[in-house]
């Protein structure tokens, strides 16, 4: 499977929406610019490792997940709560 920038922009837009996070407060949470994210959901900036793992850490997701899409059958199931309590 083959890299895809858009995509991985894609699902991590698509798991911010499902956390209910704002542009803002994902910003907030990685210390980021609104206009980064933007350019990142929209697959026309690469992000960092740090930031990257970060972002797993927010969504409660592996990078695996987010980098290629493929979900970890090993992984505990997500907690059904706000994720906002880790910060």
């Amino acid at each position: 499977m083959a890299f895809s920038q858009q995509e991985l922009g894609k699902r991590i837009r698509n798991e911010r929406i499902k956390n209910k996070l704002t542009i803002e407060r994902l910003c907030e949470l990685l210390d980021v610019s609104p206009s980064f994210i933007g350019l990142v959901e929209r697959g026309t900036s690469g992000i960092s490792l740090e930031k990257l793992c970060r972002l797993s850490e927010i969504f409660q997701v592996s990078t695996d997940y987010l980098i290629k899409g493929i979900e970890d059958p090993n992984a505990p199931a997500k907690k059904q709560q706000q994720i906002l309590w880790i910060f």
